[in-house]
């Protein structure tokens, strides 16, 4: 299972979107919003049944003070090559929120790029963060459609938790300034 490790609450990277712009949380665009980062691959069926979902829920929850981001780890460490095959999959699937490209698809290369997680397990990975930029949940893995009651039971899950972190205030503009400064 991937939790935080202990003692760290947000989590801290840096990757280039399909044009090669660097995005970070840090950026203004996700400040005050709930986050959803998916570590994702093109290879993995399962990840796909995760956009399937997640694609449609973005599109219809954006307005509610939620971003989302894939970040994708591919079978080649070569940004041309991700821009190619996350930007097939960002079309295919109406992708409106940012897919970046995380580098090779090696669990060893995730867990050094994402330090603040105690260990990377299993493509994909839900970290859901909540408006303070503070991890709040992980998912290892999906369960997909094909499983019938757990489907229903996460996608149940999955939207408690996303109403309850959207329900929460909005830090006033000067928490993200001390934060920001602080690091």
């Amino acid at each position: 299972m991937n939790f935080p490790k202990p003692g760290l609450k947000k989590l801290a990277f840096t990757f280039p979107d399909l044009t090669g712009k660097p995005v970070s949380l840090t950026d203004a665009k996700y400040q005050g919003k709930v986050v959803i980062v998916e570590l994702v691959g093109t290879w993995c069926p399962n990840c796909t049944d995760q956009t399937v979902f997640l694609s449609p829920w973005f599109n219809k929850n954006k307005e509610r003070g939620v971003e989302a981001i894939a970040i994708g780890f591919e079978q080649k460490d070569d940004l041309e090559y991700g821009k190619y095959t996350l930007g097939k999959l960002r079309d295919k699937y109406e992708i409106k929120y940012d897919i970046l490209f995380g580098g090779l698809a090696d669990k060893r290369l995730v867990a050094d790029k994402l330090p603040a997680l105690n260990k990377f397990v299993a493509y994909p990975t839900t970290i859901i963060i909540d408006r303070k930029g503070e991890v709040r949940e992980i998912y290892t893995g999906y369960t997909g459609t094909v499983t019938g009651q757990y489907y229903s039971e996460y996608e149940k899950k999955f939207n408690k938790v996303l109403d309850e972190l959207l329900a929460e205030p909005v830090p006033p503009a000067t928490y993200f300034a001390t934060q920001t400064a602080s690091r």
